[in-house]
C-alpha cells in the first residue's frame, strides 16, 4: 500500500517520526512519504503522491501542520463550539 503522513513538531521530533515511519513501511512492504514540518523547515509533498496515496497519517498535529494542507483538506470543516 501507499502512504502519507505529516509529522509536525518545533524541537525536530518530526523528523526522527518520519525516520520511524519510513523504517516500519519499509520492513512491512509498504510505501510512505512523509511531509514533515519542523523547527528545521518543511517538506511539502507533491499533490500527485498525495492523490496517489491508499491512506493518510497525522503526527503531532498543529494548527500550521493541517490547515490548508492538501493531506488533511477536511481537518477543519467543521465548526468549533
Amino acid at each position: 500500500m501507499k502512504f502519507v503522513a505529516t509529522t509536525s513538531c518545533p524541537t525536530g521530533i518530526a523528523h526522527l517520526a518520519a525516520e520511524s515511519l519510513e523504517h516500519g513501511a519499509a520492513r512491512s512492504g509498504h510505501d510512505i512519504h512523509v511531509e514533515t514540518q519542523g523547527a528545521s523547515g518543511s517538506e511539502p509533498l507533491d499533490p500527485a503522491v498525495i492523490a496517489a496515496a491508499d491512506g493518510r497519517w497525522r503526527g503531532c498535529p498543529t494548527h500550521r501542520a493541517v490547515r490548508g494542507n492538501p493531506s488533511f483538506p477536511r481537518y477543519f470543516d467543521r465548526k468549533r463550539k
